[in-house]
């Protein structure tokens, strides 16, 4: 039963034109990796050994027991690969405020390291701490004032703060560099019709379009647009080629 088992995975591999090496990664998935932690946990304690059993339960998504793991390592070794794995894990349980302290820490070790940073303006940002995650782009942004992922995110924070103009300032630097830019054609045409500027919402609803025509949350921001201007039959016709959106969530609410 077991080699038939075996035959199956290997075919499965094979059969979507991967190469060995991802075979194993598909044995690691489907069990393999409990020989690998036992192994690792008859070795003599280590910074590396706590490291990789964190990691196993990383790729299983065992989070609780990987920051375990890589809490282990992180004070046996204080090691920066250590450190940013274990924030990752912390991320996944969205336990921002340990994440926060974390980077806090390291930032007094690595003060130069700009990825630190980011991750702590990230860490605001998730814990919605919207000052100090626009100081924190603020700073980033005079080290590196063409960086689209800081000017985004920076742009993403004054939209919930509802500061829209500001907002579309950010989201205009982006599309500048990157007019093909999904998530940022996306929030210029919602800030647009936030501020009631159909033109440019008309605009980037287009351009958003053209990438992602089925766009649930697009094509939504599309048909209120036609509603608003009064363009029942357009908006209709919009509504009738989405299978995931539906006319009451239009038509029974007043414009």
């Amino acid at each position: 039963m077991k080699n038939h088992f075996l035959y199956l995975l290997l075919f499965l591999a094979f059969s979507h034109g991967q190469q060995p090496y991802s075979f194993q990664d598909s044995l690691l998935v489907f069990g393999y990796h409990k020989s690998q932690m036992q192994w690792l946990k008859n070795q003599t304690p280590s910074a590396e050994t706590q490291y990789k059993l964190g990691l196993i339960y990383f790729d299983q998504a065992a989070y609780y027991k990987a920051v375990l793991y890589f809490q282990k390592a992180v004070d046996q070794q204080d090691k920066l690969l250590y450190w940013l794995k274990y924030i990752s894990a912390l991320k996944k349980l969205n336990r921002y405020g340990e994440v926060e302290k974390a980077l806090l820490l390291l930032k007094e070790k690595f003060p130069e390291n700009e990825e630190l940073e980011y991750k702590l303006a990230k860490a605001y940002q998730a814990q919605y701490k919207f000052y100090k995650a626009l100081e924190a782009y603020e700073y980033l942004l005079q080290k590196d004032s063409l960086n689209i992922n800081y000017q985004f995110d920076m742009g993403t924070v004054f939209m919930a703060q509802e500061n829209y103009s500001k907002a579309i300032d950010q989201f205009l630097n982006v599309y500048a560099q990157d007019s093909t830019h999904f998530k940022n054609l996306y929030r210029l045409a919602a800030c647009y019709q936030k501020l009631k500027m159909p033109d440019s919402t008309y605009l980037f609803i287009y351009r958003g379009l053209k990438i992602r025509p089925d766009h649930k949350n697009l094509n939504r921001i599309y048909i209120n647009q036609l509603r608003r201007d009064n363009r029942i039959n357009a908006a209709i016709n919009v509504l009738q080629k989405q299978d995931s959106l539906y006319p009451q969530e239009f038509f029974n609410k007043k414009s």
